[in-house]
């Protein structure tokens, strides 16, 4: 059949084919019906026998973002996706997340060989089985019923896989992810359930979108008392001017009302913060206004990439001591920045309404966490001048780096990180930031693979996580 193709960047293996098949764009032309706006019909034409595609013409989805779908070609793939989809319960231990799709498509996507792939399915070894079904099937009368409850998500697996299926995935996604009733929870879980779903739509699996809104269904929504949905979907809800998150979070550092909000003997300081510093997350939160238009789109999606890079890998060095070579990567700031990948993924999809939720709710998750590992202090200087410590690394290509993160030697979060960062690096190749993608990539590989070291836990912003050991 005929297939539509957009190509979003010119990125080296091109692997990153960005397409509208037929039902996708159905689902486009519907949406912006619904939407009043009018449907282009410029689009990209490329030969397929040519391995240079070249633009004749553009189009533009309801955000003005690209597609970005990453083929997978290699049965190997599908078939371990499959076996997971049907044996592993989406957690395992005290509600950790199955993170195998993860794994498997992005060491693929990266170029791993099928003897790497095989390994992974090895190395996750530590699964849970699926769990039985329990006696209450789940059907579109009574979906709600049982949200939050872990006990529910085979039934839930089976509801969505037969909804995709009958319904689609874009406008499957559409009608329960961004409901009011799902949303808090699609974000809550260290934004586990959204990013598990951005891997199904990226990937086009509808085995992994179904296990993603079935997990966002069994994930208790501690988000939701932070989140403004009514205000996020009423454009005349967002006037005025907008600051960046780099600039809220710092204001959030310097605000003096948030030192009670937290304390290093808190034990659980991600529920604390909500409990304790709600109020404070909405007052800026409420900050982030986003127009409803493609131009506020684009810019809040490179702000909310440049952020997290910036949170993640400018917040690990030892404030207390600025000649010491210590370095912690927050386990929990790493999530903003694999999850802005997410965002980027779900855009092309969304109306500008859903958009402007998703983006605001990533800000709103980026100042909780950030409070929560006791606001850092954010060391640019410290990133551009870092120099691996370890002999490995040494002016290596984004294809070496890419190389070296698929090595089974590292924690599987480490070739999302990498991944996520090289595409960043190719959506905005210019400006103030521009040299620090690379950079990122260098230090994490660095310390988790050169060094051998693990994640951080232990609230970086606290002092007394500079006197512990990693």
């Amino acid at each position: 059949r005929h297939t539509l193709q957009l190509w979003s960047r010119d990125i080296p293996a091109g692997r990153y084919l960005t397409r509208f098949t037929s039902h996708p764009f159905i689902y486009y032309k519907a949406a912006r019906a619904i939407s009043g706006i009018p449907i282009s019909t410029k689009i990209h034409r490329y030969s397929s026998s040519s391995t240079r595609r070249k633009e004749t013409n553009m189009t533009s989805t309801l955000t003005g973002v690209p597609v970005l779908l990453t083929r997978v070609t290699n049965d190997l793939v599908h078939k371990l996706l499959e076996k997971n989809n049907k044996e592993h319960d989406i957690f395992f231990g005290p509600q950790f997340h199955n993170h195998f799709p993860h794994a498997i498509l992005t060491n693929y996507a990266l170029g791993a060989d099928d003897d790497r792939l095989n390994k992974e399915w090895k190395i996750e070894n530590y699964l849970n089985p699926m769990p039985k079904r329990m006696g209450d099937p789940i059907h579109e009368g009574n979906w709600k019923d049982h949200l939050a409850n872990d006990k529910y998500y085979p039934n839930y697996l089976d509801f969505f896989t037969q909804e995709v299926r009958t319904k689609g995935v874009h406008a499957t996604v559409l009608r329960y992810a961004f409901s009011e009733a799902l949303f808090p929870a699609l974000v809550s879980g260290v934004l586990h359930p959204a990013i598990h779903l951005a891997f199904g739509l990226e990937f086009d699996s509808p085995l992994v979108v179904a296990e993603g809104l079935a997990e966002a269904c069994v994930t208790t929504p501690r988000m939701a008392p932070l989140l403004d949905i009514k205000g996020s979907l009423d454009p005349s809800k967002q006037p005025g001017s907008r600051a960046h998150v780099v600039d809220l979070l710092e204001a959030v550092r310097q605000d003096k009302e948030i030192d009670a909000i937290l304390k290093w003997e808190d034990e659980d300081k991600i529920q604390k913060t909500v409990e304790k510093g709600g109020e404070k997350i909405r007052q800026y939160a409420a900050q982030y206004t986003i127009c409803h238009n493609q131009d506020d789109i684009a810019e809040c999606l490179e702000d909310i990439f440049t952020s997290a890079l910036l949170v993640y890998a400018t917040t690990c060095f030892d404030p207390t001591d600025t000649s010491s070579s210590e370095i912690k990567l927050d386990f929990f700031l790493m999530h903003l920045l694999t999850s802005s990948l997410a965002v980027r993924t779900y855009l092309p999809y969304l109306p500008l309404p859903q958009a402007v939720l998703l983006l605001r709710a990533h800000c709103t998750s980026a100042i909780h966490y950030y409070i929560s590992r006791g606001r850092p202090i954010m060391d640019i200087k410290r990133l551009q001048e870092y120099t691996p410590q370890s002999t490995i690394f040494k002016d290596q290509s984004w294809d070496e780096l890419k190389r070296l993160a698929t090595s089974p030697k590292v924690e599987l979060h480490v070739s999302k990180v990498i991944r996520a960062l090289y595409i960043a690096s190719q959506m905005y190749p210019k400006g103030e930031h521009a040299s620090l993608w690379r950079q990122a990539a260098v230090l994490t590989l660095d310390q988790m693979l050169g060094l051998g070291k693990d994640w951080s836990q232990q609230a970086e912003g606290f002092q007394q996580a500079w006197q512990e050991p990693l």
